[in-house]
């Protein structure tokens, strides 16, 4: 599979120019290749898609994954998209409004594989890696250590919660920017001994 990277328009720094140049860009890209869908994962990029695809006639399909608002963004782009796929409800209520299309926006959940993500599969083996006793309450995230999670949040009200239950722990898995931020509040709130 070709692949072609075209440097998008940052949306603070959007000029008309700029986005006109981008849509232009993308636009014979599309016609070149032969496209047959433009899928998007944000509202910036299923925008300029769809000013790109205005003389295309090309399905544009948005998988919207954060309820975080887009702004004005979040009532524009359903005129641009045929489909916004979202992961949850709260993902899709952002798209309700003045504009709002309901036949356009699906929710599909993220799908589980319920063979190693079996509700009977008890994490004996991690509390044992990690020297967590079976009967200590564990709080556990997994996902990406960016700062739009709230994950500092959680560490806070972990802070919280270890005055009243001392022995509870908090897992944290994922990768991400925000890590060594989080690493930073764990030392400062002096949760080391109590934080995977």
């Amino acid at each position: 599979i070709e692949t072609l990277f075209l440097e998008q328009p940052g949306l603070k720094t959007w000029k008309l120019w700029r986005v006109a140049a981008y849509a232009t860009a993308l636009r014979s890209v599309i016609r070149k290749s032969g496209a047959r869908l433009i899928h998007c994962d944000t509202l910036n990029s299923a925008f300029l898609a769809g000013l790109a695809n205005l003389f295309c006639g090309i399905p544009v399909v948005l998988h919207a994954r954060t309820s975080c608002s887009g702004g004005v963004l979040d009532r524009i782009v359903p005129f641009f998209c045929d489909r916004i796929i979202c992961v949850s409800r709260a993902v899709a209520a952002r798209f309700t409004g003045s504009l709002y299309f309901p036949d356009k926006v699906l929710v599909i959940y993220n799908g589980v594989d319920t063979v190693d993500f079996a509700p009977s599969l008890k994490g004996d083996e991690f509390r044992k890696n990690h020297g967590i006793p079976l009967a200590v309450p564990t709080i556990g995230y997994c996902g990406q250590l960016v700062e739009l999670k709230g994950l500092g949040v959680l560490v806070e009200a972990f802070g919280i919660i270890k005055n009243s239950v001392p022995e509870c722990r908090l897992v944290l898995a994922g990768r991400g920017d925000f890590k060594a931020a989080l690493q930073t509040k764990v030392r400062s709130l002096n949760l080391e001994d109590s934080v995977v």
